[in-house]
Parts: C-alpha cells; sequence; structure tokens
C-alpha cells in the first residue's frame, strides 16, 4: 500500500484470534507511522466494527444461519476512501474483467514500487496531476474519465467528509447519498456501493449481476420488500446472498436451504 510517499508491502498472517502483520518498507518508520497503518489495517478488515446485532437476524434466517455461525459480513475495504470509490466506478456498466484491465493499467501506469517490486495502487495525488483525456487514452477508462478526475482532486478530503461516524441519521445518510450521486460516472447503485463501504448497509445497490442472480423474475420492489426485514443490514443481507456461492468452507452450504431469497 501506499502511505506517506513510501510503499509499504505488508503480508498478513492469522494466528489464534489474531491478525499478525509483517511490514517491508524502502525507509525506516517512525513509531507513529507504524501506528497509523495499524490503524489503516484495521479500517480495511473492518475490526472495530461490532456486527453482533446483524448476526442475531442472521441466526434467525434459515439460509443466512452461517453468516452468524463465521462471523461473517465484514466486507474488505481499501487503505483509503479514494482507493475504494474509484475501484467502485471502475466496476460501473461493464464486465469484471474490463474492471481489472482498467484497475491493472492504472497500477502499471501510476503506482509506484515497493520493496518486493510489486506496485501499489496510485494515491490520488498521483491521479490528480492527468486530465480527462489521459484516463480515457492510457486507462481506457471510457466515460468515466471525468469521474476518475473528480475523484482524485477530491482526495484525502473524502477521507475526512465521509467519515461514516458524522453521518448517522436518516436524513444525513440521505444527503450523503444524493451527494454521492451528484458526483460524475456515479448512479444509484455506485453510491449504494460507497455507503455500503462506508458502513451504511440499508441500500441494496442493485446493478445487473444482483438482479440476475437475485431476482428470479422478480422486480425490483419486490427485491426490496424480500430485504426489508433486515432493515439498516438489508443491503449486507443482500451481499451475504449474492457473495455465497464464492465462498469454499464446509459451513457453507453450496445451496441455500428454506428456499429462494
Amino acid at each position: 500500500m501506499a502511505h506517506e510517499g513510501d510503499v509499504i508491502d505488508v503480508r498478513l498472517r492469522h494466528d489464534g484470534a489474531a491478525i499478525v502483520a509483517a511490514l517491508q518498507s524502502h525507509r525506516a518508520r517512525a513509531r507513529g507511522a507504524t501506528l497509523r497503518l495499524r490503524a489503516i489495517i484495521q479500517r480495511m478488515f473492518r475490526l472495530d466494527e461490532d456486527l453482533s446485532p446483524f448476526w442475531r437476524i442472521c441466526a434467525k434466517t434459515p439460509r443466512l444461519r452461517w453468516v452468524a455461525t463465521l462471523g461473517a459480513g465484514r466486507l474488505l475495504r481499501s487503505p483509503s476512501i479514494f482507493e475504494d470509490q474509484l475501484k467502485i466506478l471502475l466496476t460501473t456498466n461493464c464486465t469484471w474483467t474490463n474492471t481489472r484491465t482498467m484497475s491493472r493499467a492504472l497500477v502499471e501506469a501510476l503506482g509506484k514500487r515497493g520493496p518486493t517490486g510489486r506496485r501499489a495502487f496510485p494515491t490520488a495525488a498521483a491521479c490528480a496531476r492527468k486530465p480527462a483525456e489521459w484516463w480515457r487514452e492510457r486507462v481506457r477508462v471510457g466515460y468515466r474519465a471525468p469521474g476518475c478526475v473528480d475523484l482524485s482532486r477530491r482526495g484525502r478530503r473524502d477521507d475526512s467528509r465521509l467519515d461514516p461516524g458524522a453521518h448517522t441519521s436518516a436524513v444525513e445518510i440521505a444527503v450523503l447519498r444524493r451527494a454521492l450521486q451528484e458526483r460524475p460516472g456515479f448512479g444509484p447503485y455506485a453510491a449504494g456501493q460507497a455507503l455500503r463501504l462506508l458502513g451504511r448497509y440499508d441500500d441494496l445497490a442493485l446493478d445487473a449481476a444482483v438482479r440476475s442472480h437475485l431476482s428470479h423474475g422478480r422486480s425490483d420492489a419486490a427485491i426490496r420488500s424480500a430485504y426489508a426485514p433486515f432493515g439498516a443490514f438489508a443491503g449486507l443481507a443482500l451481499w451475504m446472498d449474492f457473495s455465497r456461492a464464492w465462498l469454499d468452507h464446509p459451513r457453507v452450504p453450496s445451496v441455500v436451504s428454506g428456499g429462494r431469497v
């Protein structure tokens, strides 16, 4: 990951009840920098997030009992809000293969190398120096170019302005959702995904892939009705249903029990 002008290679391993991080960098780090890196890793894995209310609901829902059993639901985030949002923008109106191609091109063009030779995702400052034409020609982002420029120029401001702790009431979250949708390239899906990564799970962030997997020919209204019992965790419950097939774990059922969603 890129951090304060340096690139840190991070290797994580699970050691019983703890996550152990081995860090490599080009230069020595002060204790304060190491503590900030620890906070970033905690943010990425959402280690300080209390999901017990969500797990209690899942425990009462046959098809999602595995979520409560495993303590699942902590969605992996990037080191920064900027990186999260830019990656979301690169998922809009395209296949996952195209998303990966654009992300790889950006990292190869602007990402600095770490001690192991691997490139980090570029910083907002590095991205902000590039005009829309560069994004179209070098990264092949197409119509997303103005959005890439906009997000890059916002940079670190978003890390404080979009702090989920600063938006707690339903009204504040609604205002935040509208503000996100006003950004170039961001529609209801992208705004919903951004909110989900900010720890606000009421938005379902429906897109073509989710609709195809979960709708069974039903309308968006019917999907919303199906997840309404999960309240503030509706979007997280939907994501558990959607992503379950990706998991290879003996306690995760290969076939959803209790019928369709």
